[in-house]
């Protein structure tokens, strides 16, 4: 505060500085004018005093012609007469000699010509009075009073002129000074106005700046929509705690079905769950002493000191209750669930010491356990769960190694046209062997997602199978398909138009026969990039194909968002065909949408048996695949025993996963 206000003035020097040039200006201006003003009085007062002096004059030669007339009414001039006259002549004497006085004195030649005059009466009439000759009062004496009296009117009138003119100059000067001091406090009320509103709005800046500084702040260390530290504030804290050795209780929070409540019901849904959660997180840390935090996405973590499970378990059991009541958004109620993954310092004490990457490892395996299991529990991290990562982690580094090195297998397994029983393509499935043991592409692919690598294999797969079909269709003159499955993070990701058009135009395989199918099971980031991406593909001469419909997460969703060409309906259906007129419905249902609607064509998946087959041929399939068609074989075999037994009737399909 006391930086700003000595900082205030360097910002509002300027205007200062002019708005006191401006006050100086206008009190000298101010100061000239009271002066002029001034010396106008005084001439007005000069000559109001002149003009009263004339009168006198005037009054003066007006008793004397009354003195001189009362004498010469009489025979003979008495004493009493002549004393009277001289009386009177003696004051027009005196008057005469003040208004020379005061001409000499103020340098004014204006009374002169009125000074000879009645100094020539006075001196006519004593002459008279002393010579006793009353002819001579009425001769000359009577003239010279007149002009002496013509004089002074003459005089007055002149004065009079003179003092109108400075009278109007002063009036002027009075009503300009008047709109000066008038205009000038206007302009000073402005410029305070001007003043005033810079000095509120330079607060308000200060303010609007420290609060950005303030929020600033709080963002480098908050998550701006819950409110909680953000990860790398946690993560400092959290670790602190552990490198003084103090005991602490690490949780890792995810929420459960939270894509499906953005898909649903949208992005502000979304943000008020995670407020919501936000909110009742941190009250509950609070509770126990700890901190909690927001990782990103709808991932929370949570710290507590100690290392007491029990303890633990009570936390993570009063958030679920607290969601127990579903939160109302607008006219929505939306229910809440989670899954934790809680790791002790005292359980997870696997080395000497601990750091925050590695209780977070911890929880966050722990976390995964819960999801397993079925979503909404929480997990303590324990011995059997520290052998089950190092196992996990084991699993992962061979099969990564495996994938970087290109030695992941792949199978095909045909699709028949099943009013013929020809083959007309094969779908590719995705083959490992760990350590000898052929490990189930359900347990390696889910793995491979979850470590973030893929599409590393649906890029070994796509290129191997394109490759190979490619060759044989080359050889033997045969068109069989071939269909891979892309992964979520494939159909997410930029690359995945020019890795696919790349291996069409280095095998010079036509892209009508290749057919990629989206797992509609696998939980989609993005509607629309999903679709770009697809569209691009389509554009080529690529088919899309559906896969598992029926049975995840968005089924009409998929058909809304996504241009295809095929549905492949789920085993889990083929598998209830003979038993289940449910399952029957729900077939024919997907069969009369997709070629009376959306023009598509439907393979079914999964069938055993010769009953299922027929079962499902009166239903009004026609495509199918399954192990009563054939087993998954390595590519080669397949196609050698298709190709013998003339049983291609047209494309093949490759899978990279199954």
């Amino acid at each position: 505060m006391i930086r700003w206000i000595f900082r205030l003035p360097r910002q509002l020097g300027f205007y200062g500085g002019l708005l006191g040039l401006a006050v100086a200006l206008a009190l000298i201006a101010f100061a000239y004018n009271e002066t002029q003003n001034q010396a106008r009085l005084n001439t007005i007062a000069a000559y109001e005093k002149d003009v009263r002096a004339a009168y006198v004059a005037l009054s003066d030669l007006q008793r004397l012609q009354a003195a001189i007339l009362r004498a010469l009414n009489e025979d003979n001039m008495t004493e009493a007469s002549r004393a009277n006259v001289q009386t009177a002549v003696d004051m027009l004497f005196v008057r005469a000699d003040t208004m020379r006085v005061a001409s000499a004195a103020r340098n004014q030649t204006i009374y002169l010509p009125l000074v000879d005059n009645l100094s020539e009466v006075v001196e006519l009439v004593d002459t008279a009075l002393k010579e006793k000759d009353s002819s001579r009062l009425t001769g000359d004496a009577v003239v010279t009073m007149e002009r002496a009296r013509g004089t002074a009117i003459q005089i007055i009138d002149t004065l009079r002129r003179l003092h109108d003119a400075v009278m109007r100059a002063h009036t002027s000067s009075v009503k300009t000074r008047n709109f000066a001091v008038v205009a000038s406090a206007a302009l000073f009320l402005m410029l305070g106005l001007v003043l005033l509103t810079m000095l509120r709005r330079e607060i308000f800046l200060r303010k609007t700046r420290e609060r950005a500084e303030q929020r600033a702040e709080f963002l480098t260390v908050h998550d701006p929509l819950t409110g909680l530290i953000n990860r790398g504030h946690f993560s400092d804290q959290v670790s602190a705690y552990l490198k003084a050795g103090k005991s602490s209780t690490f949780i890792m929070i995810d929420l459960d079905r939270f894509k499906w409540i953005n898909d649903r019901l949208g992005h502000e849904a979304g943000d008020a769950v995670l407020r919501s959660v936000g909110d009742e997180l941190l009250k509950s840390v609070r509770r126990h002493g700890g901190a909690a935090a927001r990782f990103g996405g709808d991932e929370f973590a949570a710290w507590l000191p100690g290392e007491d499970t029990q303890l633990a378990e009570n936390f993570c059991i009063e958030l679920l209750k607290s969601f127990e009541i579903p939160i109302r958004f607008g006219d929505t109620f939306i229910s809440i669930r989670m899954s934790f993954g809680v790791a002790t310092t005292q359980n997870a004490r696997t080395k000497q010491s601990l750091s925050f990457d590695d209780m977070m490892k911890f929880a966050d395996f722990a976390l995964y356990i819960s999801k397993e299991n079925g979503r909404g529990v929480y997990t303590i991290y324990d011995e059997k769960l520290d052998e089950h990562l190092e196992e996990r982690t084991a699993f992962l580094s061979d099969l990564h190694q495996d994938v970087s090195q290109g030695d992941i297998d792949y199978h095909f397994q045909p699709k028949i046209q099943m009013d013929t029983g020809k083959i007309y393509g094969f779908e590719a499935l995705a083959r490992w062997r760990r350590n000898g043991e052929i490990i189930s592409p359900d347990i390696f692919i889910l793995r491979a997602e979850e470590a973030g690598f893929v599409s590393k294999i649906d890029v070994l797969v796509l290129d191997n199978a394109v490759r190979e079909i490619a060759a044989w269709n080359t050889a033997y003159g045969t068109k069989y398909e071939i269909s891979i499955n892309i992964s979520a993070l494939n159909l997410a990701g930029q690359m995945v138009f020019d890795i696919v058009n790349e291996v069409l135009e280095r095998y010079e395989f036509p892209a009508p026969l290749l057919t990629l199918e989206i797992t509609e099971s696998a939980e989609l980031s993005s509607w629309d990039l999903v679709g770009q991406h697809l569209g691009k593909l389509r554009e080529i001469g690529c088919r899309i194909a559906i896969d598992d419909f029926g049975i995840g997460y968005s089924s009409l969703a998929y058909l809304r968002h996504l241009e295809a060409d095929e549905i492949k309906i789920d085993k889990s259906l083929v598998q209830q065909v003979e038993t289940s007129e449910q399952a029957q419905f729900i077939i024919g249902s997907i069969l009369e949408l997709a070629r009376t609607y959306l023009d598509f064509n439907v393979v079914v998946e999964g069938v055993e048996n010769e009953a299922q087959a027929v079962k499902l041929s009166e239903i009004g399939c026609q495509k199918a695949q399954g192990f009563f068609y054939g087993k998954p074989r390595p590519a080669r075999e397949a196609l050698r025993s298709a190709t013998k037994n003339h049983q291609c009737l047209g494309p093949v399909t490759t899978r990279s996963r199954g």
